[in-house]
Order: structure tokens, then C-alpha cells, then sequence
């Protein structure tokens, strides 16, 4: 009986870190997106200065 419960809770403890490091990958992979998504950003802003400054374009 105490065998049993010790794996049960090895299984659980399992299952908690495998959640637990999903949690961390999406968060990161949110972080990384919103990263990307504002240098692109800030280049397009960029362009966009450099053809209104430029009397040629």
C-alpha cells in the first residue's frame, strides 16, 4: 500500500513539472513573439522616416 502511494505521487510530481515547463515554453514563446513583433515594428517606422525625409522618394 505505502508503495503505491509513493509512485502515485511520483506520477503527480511528474505530471505537476511537465505542466509547469509547458507553462514556461508558452510563456517564453509569447515574450519572443511580442519581441519579434516590435523590432519589425520599429524597422517598418524606421523606413517610413527615411522615405518621408527623403525629398527623391
Amino acid at each position: 500500500m505505502k508503495k503505491e502511494i509513493i509512485e502515485i505521487l511520483g506520477i503527480l510530481a511528474i505530471i505537476g513539472s511537465l505542466i509547469f515547463v509547458g507553462i514556461e515554453i508558452r510563456q517564453n514563446s509569447l515574450e519572443i513573439r511580442g519581441s519579434t513583433q516590435q523590432s519589425i515594428s520599429e524597422q517598418v517606422a524606421k523606413l517610413y522616416l527615411h522615405i518621408a525625409g527623403d525629398e527623391r522618394l
